[in-house]
């Protein structure tokens, strides 16, 4: 939590600046990834790259490299595919600072919304948004858990997270479909 509190002391201090190279190239990697193997995004541990890039945005914490919203989605997305609950919650608060300097960037919003859910599945808890997906008993895919109380359709969509019903249908696509769906890369 340390960490996250330097982050957003960090963001309040830091002027309008070019986007860190270094931690684009992170995140392009990353997603490089997870556009090669469609279910890496969930797994529950983390390859030595992965490893490797969180170590090094962590370096880029430190050193105080984060400095727009960009840097700061830039971070989250390579600490959303960590593999201990604490690297979610990192995403989550790198994401929360991303919107918070940015309230317009619709991919730090929504990856806030992914982040808490991916905490909450992490936890044991049902999500709140619908954004985390699981292989089902019988191998299709199915949407995990959600308490459909803690936030409604409205909430999702100042988020950019689909409604309930949108995200389930996505599902029955999903496992109509003879190929996994692929991030489109547009978050760059």
């Amino acid at each position: 939590m340390r960490l996250a509190l330097v982050c957003v002391l960090l963001a309040a201090f830091n002027a309008v600046a070019a986007d860190n190279a270094r931690l684009k190239e992170l995140f392009l990697a990353d997603q490089a990834v997870r556009q090669a193997e469609p279910d890496a995004g969930d797994v529950l541990t983390s390859t030595p790259e992965d490893l490797e890039r969180q170590k090094t945005v962590l370096e880029q914490i430190a050193a105080g490299k984060l400095t727009t919203s960009a840097d700061y989605f830039h971070a989250a997305v390579v600490f959303q595919h960590g593999a201990t609950t604490e690297n979610i919650a990192l995403a989550y608060s790198l994401a929360t600072i991303a919107t918070r300097m940015q309230p317009t960037h619709p991919y730090a919003q929504f990856l806030t919304a992914a982040a808490w859910d991916r905490l909450m599945k992490r936890m044991g808890k049902p999500q709140w948004y619908g954004t985390q997906y699981m292989n089902g008993p019988n191998g299709k895919y199915e949407l995990y858990r959600i308490d459909e109380q803690a936030v409604t359709d409205q909430d999702r969509a100042r988020l950019g997270v689909p409604p309930l019903a949108a995200s389930q249908e996505r599902i029955r696509k999903m496992n109509g479909a003879l190929e996994f769906p692929r991030f489109s890369g547009q978050f760059a």
